[in-house]
C-alpha cells in the first residue's frame, strides 16, 4: 500500500435498477467507491426510445467527490437506421464544481455497416473540447489543459 492508503481503498458497492419495453428502457444507479483520500459517489439516469426510424437516448450523471469537488453531465444520442447499417450521433458534456470550473463538450457522428451476421465495419468523427483546467482525450491521447482534440475510428468487427 502506498503511503495513506488503507485496506479498504478501492472497495464499495451500488445498485442498479431498470426497467425495459419494446419501446421505450430506462435504468438508474447508483455506486459508492471508498478511499482514504475522500470517498466517490456516482448516481446516473439513462433512458432510451425507440421511435418509427430512430432511437434516442439520454442520460444525466452526478459525481460527489466529498471536499475535491462535485461534477454533472449528460449525454443525448441518436441510432438512425440506413440500408445496411445505421448512423450513430452523440452530443455530452460534463462540469466539475471546483476551482478552474473544469468542462469538456464531446460530439461523435459515425456510421455502421453491416457485412454479414457475425461482421461489422465502422467509422467515427468525433470532436472533444475542454475549457478550463479539463483535458478530455479521445482514444486516450495525451492532450493540455484547455485545448481541443479531434479524431477519426475506422474498424472491423468479427464474431468468432
Amino acid at each position: 500500500l502506498g503511503p495513506g492508503a488503507t485496506q479498504d481503498d478501492g472497495n464499495g458497492g451500488g445498485f442498479r435498477l431498470g426497467y425495459r419495453t419494446a419501446a421505450f428502457d430506462a435504468a438508474v444507479a447508483v455506486a459508492k467507491t471508498n478511499y482514504n483520500t475522500g470517498d466517490i459517489t456516482t448516481a446516473n439516469l439513462g433512458i432510451g426510445l425507440n421511435l418509427p426510424g430512430v432511437r434516442l437516448t439520454g442520460a444525466y450523471q452526478e459525481d460527489d467527490v466529498g471536499d475535491r469537488g462535485t461534477g454533472k453531465g449528460y449525454l443525448i444520442g441518436a441510432k438512425v437506421p440506413v440500408g445496411a447499417g445505421f448512423v450513430r450521433a452523440s452530443y455530452s458534456t460534463y462540469k466539475r464544481i471546483l476551482a478552474g470550473t473544469p468542462e469538456h463538450k464531446k460530439a461523435a457522428l459515425g456510421y455502421v455497416h453491416t457485412l454479414s451476421k457475425r461482421t461489422i465495419v465502422y467509422a467515427t468523427l468525433a470532436h472533444a473540447e475542454n475549457k478550463g483546467p479539463a483535458a478530455l482525450a479521445l482514444n486516450r491521447s495525451p492532450i493540455a489543459a484547455g485545448g481541443d482534440a479531434t479524431g477519426f475510428d475506422l474498424g472491423i468487427r468479427h464474431l468468432f
